[in-house]
């Protein structure tokens, strides 16, 4: 009874996340995309020093948003990590012709795309 009531469940309660090319296992192309896609979205706290990425979406608290957001970091802007500091804390980035420091926790809710 216990075994036929947990395949009911795992029944009702799967979800397909993928197009299942009939066989029930994902298309290896559309596996290729999402893995493509998620390699390339990321923090900003996460790059190496020299990697381009433009901004996708900014988290975190309003007003830190909002500063970051008057000194020209917006969505869409393309930006280079330029270097981190001895200890790790601030970062240095390029962006719109000028350098840039932040802290390590607004870095980390800067969500971008490596070029």
């Amino acid at each position: 009874m216990a075994a036929a009531l947990g395949r009911i469940i795992k029944r009702t309660t799967y979800k397909r996340t993928f197009a299942h090319s009939g066989h029930g296992k994902p298309c290896p192309s559309i596996e290729a995309a999402l893995r493509i896609s998620r390699q390339m979205r990321t923090t900003l706290n996460l790059l190496q020093p020299g990697d381009q990425a433009t901004v996708l979406e900014m988290n975190g608290d309003h007003e830190t948003v909002e500063r970051l957001m008057e000194l020209g970091l917006v969505e869409g802007t393309t930006l280079k990590l330029h270097k981190f500091a001895p200890l790790g804390d601030p970062l240095e980035i390029v962006m719109r012709g000028y350098h840039l420091s932040l802290r390590c926790h607004e870095a980390a809710s800067i969500v971008v795309e490596k070029l």
